[in-house]
């Protein structure tokens, strides 16, 4: 059997800081993304990490208000 692609790799938690507008832009990169895949009722690996990204900012950016 031949592998069809890279194996899978799992990394432990990540820390990334933004600047708040960097932020801001990267929410709105990714609610588009959502959005994208809303419309096409599309369900891959890649919604799941979309909205825990999504998450993340916008809590991020509440607490810096």
């Amino acid at each position: 059997m031949v592998p069809s692609g890279p194996e899978v790799v799992t990394l432990g938690p990540v820390t990334v800081t933004f600047e708040r507008g960097e932020a801001l832009q990267l929410l709105a990169l990714t609610l588009l993304h959502l959005d994208v895949a809303s419309s096409r009722d599309e369900v891959t690996a890649r919604v799941p990490l979309l909205l825990n990204v999504r998450d993340k900012l916008a809590d991020a950016l509440e607490l810096d208000l």
